[in-house]
Order: C-alpha cells, then structure tokens, then sequence
C-alpha cells in the first residue's frame, strides 16, 4: 500500500468514525427528492446565482462563520436562508454524536438552530415556520424526526437539536446557539 492509498484509507477511516453517514453535496440536497428536492422543485426555485453562492458558501465547510444576505423583496434571500439552515441540520444529523463532536454535554443542553425577529411571531412565521414546511416533506427528514404540534406543525429531530424563536437579547442566553437567523422582515 502506497501513501496515497494510506492517506485515503486514514481519511475514509476518520470520516467513519464522525458520520453515521457521509453529507450528500448542496447541489445534491437541494435536487433530490429524498432531501428538499421535493419542495425545491429539485433545485429550480432557487434562482442560478443562489445556487453558485451556496456551492461557494460550502465547498469548504470551514471558510465561512457568517453570512449576510441583502437586496429587494422577492429575490430569495429567505429562501435561501432556509436552504442554508436545512442543509446545515442535514449535516449535523449525519454526525454520529454531534454533542460530542462539538464538546457538548448530551444531559447538559440542546444544540440550538436559533431564528430571531422583531417580534416572536416575525421569528416564527418569517423563516421557522416555512423551515418546518420543507423538513416536514422530506424523506431524509421524516425518517430522522418526527412531526409535533397540534396548532402548528413542528418539526423534531431526534438527536437532542432543538428550533427557538426570539425577539430579545435574553432570548439567546445560555443556549448552544448552532445556527442563528436573523431576519428583519
């Protein structure tokens, strides 16, 4: 065995060790049914520059900590904040132990995917509600989570990852924040 065929042995070995399962690529989330393909009408509701800036956001998972979107009404910066934050559940939840990847506890608190508004309502219905609408109509998803909620539909993932809205700074106190959204719609 050549080092080549040791370095490729060594990575496939660690990627083993960290995912229950390997992440699929952006372009490969949002055009297959079996993720959002079925509610992105396999990837052609997101305008083509969204999806060369998705492709650069991810081509290393590492580059970026902060993503700002801004422009008119109706080019689909929510929509595509609701592709970011699905595929970077996706990804934690391909993760075997996410608690321990990241150095958190499993009894100590939730990993948070945090939405913030003006108001708590703005917070729910601007992004949180609409994320519900396409993780609800995933294959993937539904598989790894199940559907809560009597009044409104809900989604629950099933590796202590839990969704909150806020409105205030205290709001976002004291939570392993691993996602947060802010729109002020």
């Amino acid at each position: 065995m050549d080092n080549k065929d040791k370095l490729v042995k060594k990575v496939l070995t660690d990627l083993n060790n960290i995912y229950e399962e390997i992440p699929v690529s952006i372009d490969e989330f949002i055009e297959n049914p079996k993720y959002l393909g079925g509610t992105l009408n396999y990837g052609k509701a997101l305008y083509p520059k969204w999806r060369y800036h998705l492709r650069k956001i991810f081509e290393d998972p590492y580059k970026y900590s902060e993503v700002v979107f801004t422009g008119s009404i109706g080019i689909g910066k929510s929509t595509v904040a609701i592709v970011i934050a699905a595929f970077l559940l996706y990804r934690l939840m391909c993760i075997k132990d996410p608690h321990k990847f990241f150095g958190i506890g499993a009894t100590q608190s939730n990993i948070v995917f945090l939405f913030f508004n003006t108001t708590m309502i703005k917070a729910y219905k601007s992004l949180l509600g609409n994320l519900y609408g396409h993780l609800l109509k995933s294959p993937w998803f539904m598989e790894r989570g199940h559907e809560a909620g009597d009044r409104y539909r809900t989604y629950v993932p099933n590796k202590n990852i839990t969704f909150e809205v806020g409105s205030e700074e205290q709001h976002a106190t004291s939570l392993d924040i691993f996602l947060f959204l802010f729109d002020v719609r």
